[in-house]
């Protein structure tokens, strides 16, 4: 009998590409539901490219793919491979059993965390000479509000007897008794108001905070808990989440806080993402130690209360102080001058006058207590530091601190990229992820110039909250402590969802900052960073396809010229004429620029009738008609450079189109696509180069009209940046591209811009003026975007025919 053929066997491979924006929780939870998966299994998903089902027949394959298709993953159906042939097993060699390495055991590093609660760490002896000085400091610190009562009590006292008594010192004048009585009764009654306002305000209320809950974290809180119970001090009360690279304990709400004794420990994410187990404990194990000497906590708490009550008494907004300053502006603007408002003009200037005085007292008092306290600030951080240094170790204070200056140092880089991302409507979905990404790719370098800096501030002047680093180190070291805690797994896994709560964060840390996103615009890192990286990787090309003759107004013209017998036929002989000019087309370029970023004063100039002698313009002196002429000049276009320029901007077109013409199919496709939306953009240029004018004129002249002086001009002016801004919309919102978000130019802008009018709305003429000022800027940066996707594909196919460059001119 002749065997049956085997069926043949497929394989399920997820690609990991997701096939519609969606959380990892939320896939999580489907695949559970689902598949009925373990939690771990569905994670285990998630991390790319992956065969999850091998030897099923076709029909099998194909409902699994559509399971994961439904849920939102990409999986594809393939053939499986075939096996390898088999070898023969070679003789396994004789090991003695003793001789084998133990596998490396991974330790959870919350067990020997919640181990130190059976710990009581030896506290630092406080001399009866540190704790008087405290008491000295906190004394003199209390007495800048006693000095204030004193003074407020004083006004009044004052205030009371003039009432009271000095009609006995004035003639028998109606007129200037009502006088006397009416504006310093008035005004000292205002300013008692405000005197004492300070005395019962509100501190500013806290805002909501991502709080862990202890059911989800367990782990965590315990592990917390048991540190505190080692230092001896109450666990904190709640524990809050951030997303940057700091750690912190304070009191809850306050006064009520310091006598309930209820404390918030706040832990940035990034700094948990970024350091291991023991150098996060010993953080923690610092922050808290600062709670550890009851006297000087109690101590700095009513230091650190008063100090921001007088900076706020000082250099706080107060709405009443607001209101007070528009009554007078008002009273003052009132064409009827009439006894009433003339009356109470005067009170509330006298008024205004007495208050700036007490702020200037209250800042001298906050100096004055701010100064006296500082010592006793630094002489606590290195209480704090014993506590860290007996945790973590001695060795360790060190890393710990280069470590914190380069978290926050990469946070500052990783957030000045995602603003760039932003701007083509994508966000970092995790901060503290790329955060700690990018301070691990640190090289040598930039670590030694960390170390460096640590070494420098070697300084404390008398003002300083913190003594410098270098002398925390050194402390830190010379107390030689082993360390008590040592575990050098990553800090992340004592968190159960730390990805959950790192987003979570990232979400908040968006909207403290205002900034208006969709889920849709949240994106991995990998995405984000790789597409700023793309984007400076287009600058770099954009200075070396020009040498430096690059300049951003006015806008490179693409348009092919007419066949002429001076632009050179040949590719490289374009260049070697590019290079040859290369110095007058600088200069000219440069030119050009200089007289569109004058256009503002210039249409200033011209609108108002002026000469360079009432009006900023650079250059020799010219008189109130030269100026209108040479902005004509500019706006027509029609200035010498730009003749020279025409010329140059002639032989970039034809460069261009034959590194387009060399092209493979696709790329030359999406050039020449590139090419035609530049060129578009570039007939749109006057009315963008005249909205920038515009906008720039009316800032100019409303910082120089003076307090009261109505504004004549700027209406006009909006009227007419409404006009070009309608024009623009109208052509843009018809240009198709696929170089960023938005299906088109105008999607972009619009993107950019959320407060234009919708296309198919109408808005009054000062609603879309003021929806359109950003407009330049962003249709600059798309024309930039362009600009740069061309240019990199024209740079590689002058490398794959081995064109040459313009070289550098001397």
């Amino acid at each position: 009998m002749t065997p049956a053929a085997p069926t043949q066997a497929f394989q399920v491979t997820l690609l990991g590409t997701r096939l519609k924006e969606i959380s990892d929780a939320e896939l999580i939870a489907e695949l559970r539901a689902k598949l009925k998966l373990s939690p771990e299994q569905a994670g285990s998903l998630l991390t790319g490219r992956r065969t999850v089902k091998r030897g099923v027949d076709m029909a099998a394959a194909q409902r699994l793919v559509g399971i994961f298709t439904q849920i939102g993953l990409k999986a594809v159906v393939e053939n499986m491979p075939a096996p390898a042939p088999r070898a023969a097993a070679p003789a396994k060699p004789i090991v003695k059993e003793e001789s084998r390495p133990p596998a490396p055991e991974q330790r959870n590093p919350l067990v020997t965390l919640q181990a130190l609660a059976s710990q009581n760490l030896p506290k630092p002896r406080t001399s009866p000479g540190y704790v008087l000085s405290l008491l000295v400091v906190t004394l003199l610190c209390v007495a800048m509000p006693a000095i204030y009562l004193c003074f407020t009590a004083g006004i009044a006292a004052g205030w009371v007897w003039y009432l009271t008594h000095i009609h006995l010192h004035l003639p028998r004048s109606i007129h200037l008794i009502v006088l006397a009585y009416a504006v310093p009764g008035l005004a000292g009654a205002v300013l008692l108001l405000f005197l004492l306002r300070p005395i019962f305000a509100r501190r500013p209320r806290e805002d909501d905070a991502l709080t862990i809950d202890a059911s989800k974290e367990p782990g965590l809180v315990d592990g917390v808990r048991a540190l505190c119970r080692a230092i001896g001090v109450s666990a904190p009360h709640e524990i809050h989440v951030t997303w940057d690279a700091n750690a912190s304990v304070h009191f809850r709400n306050g006064w009520r806080g310091l006598l309930t004794g209820r404390k918030v420990l706040t832990i940035g994410m990034s700094l948990v993402a970024g350091l291991n187990a023991q150098q996060f404990v010993g953080v923690l194990a610092h922050e808290f130690g600062h709670f550890a000497q009851r006297v000087g906590m109690t101590c700095s708490f009513i230091v650190n209360s008063v100090n921001a009550w007088l900076e706020r008494c000082a250099h706080g907004e107060d709405p009443w102080e607001q209101r007070l300053r528009r009554s007078w502006s008002d009273a003052a603007d009132e064409n009827e001058e009439s006894t009433f408002s003339w009356l109470i003009s005067w009170c509330a200037g006298a008024t205004l006058i007495a208050i700036a005085g007490t702020r200037r007292l209250m800042a001298a008092l906050f100096q004055v207590s701010f100064r006296l306290t500082q010592h006793m600030s630094r002489q606590m951080e290195f209480d704090a530091d014993r506590y860290e240094a007996l945790l973590a170790g001695s060795d360790t204070f060190r890393v710990t601190a280069c470590n914190l200056r380069g978290l926050n140092r990469a946070f500052g880089e990783i957030n000045r990229k995602n603003i760039a991302a932003w701007r083509e409507k994508r966000l970092l979905r995790d901060i503290p992820k790329a955060v700690a990404a990018h301070f691990a790719a640190f090289d040598s370098k930039r670590l030694a110039e960390i170390q460096e800096e640590l070494q420098e501030e070697t300084t404390t002047r008398y003002w300083d909250s913190h003594p410098p680093d270098n002398a925390r180190i050194e402390n830190a070291e010379r107390q030689r402590s082993p360390g008590l805690y040592r575990e050098a797994a990553p800090a992340a896994l004592m968190f159960r969802d730390f990805r959950g709560w790192c987003e979570r964060a990232t979400r908040r840390f968006y909207r403290e900052q205002e900034v208006e996103f969709e889920e849709s615009m949240l994106r991995g890192e990998e995405e984000v960073l790789g597409l700023v990286q793309g984007r400076d990787g287009q600058r770099e090309q954009l200075v070396r396809f020009f040498n430096g003759q690059f300049q951003p107004w006015p806008l490179l013209c693409l348009v092919e010229p007419a066949a002429s017998p001076k632009l050179p036929a040949d590719w490289q002989a374009a260049i070697d004429e590019i290079r040859k000019r290369s110095p007058d087309l600088t200069r000219a370029w440069q030119k050009a620029n200089m007289a569109e970023e004058s256009r503002p004063l210039l249409r200033i100039a011209a609108t108002l009738n002026l000469s360079t002698q009432e009006v900023a313009v650079g250059g020799p002196p010219r008189t109130a008609q030269e100026l209108s002429r040479e902005l004509e000049l500019v706006v027509g276009r029609r200035m010498e450079s730009y003749h020279v320029l025409a010329e140059g901007f002639s032989l970039y077109a034809l460069r261009i189109k034959h590194a387009i013409a060399s092209m493979p199919a696709a790329e030359r496709q999406k050039a020449a696509a590139a090419r035609a939306v530049l060129i578009e953009l570039c007939a749109l240029e006057r009315e963008i180069a005249g909205i920038e004018e515009l906008t720039g004129a009316i800032t100019i002249h409303q910082d120089a009209l003076e307090e009261g002086e109505q504004d004549q001009l700027s209406d006009g002016w909006l009227q007419r940046i409404a006009e070009l801004a309608a024009h623009v919309l109208a052509k843009v919102d018809r240009i198709p591209q696929t170089i960023t978000v938005g299906d088109t130019v105008g999607g972009y802008i619009r993107s950019r811009c959320p407060s234009l009018p919708p296309p198919d709305r109408k808005w009054d003429a000062k609603r879309v003026a003021e929806g359109a000022w950003p407009m330049p800027d962003v249709f600059h940066q798309f024309y930039m975007l362009a600009l740069g996707e061309l240019l990199s594909l024209c740079e590689a196919a002058e490398k794959a025919r081995g064109i040459k460059p313009i070289r550098l001119v001397a």
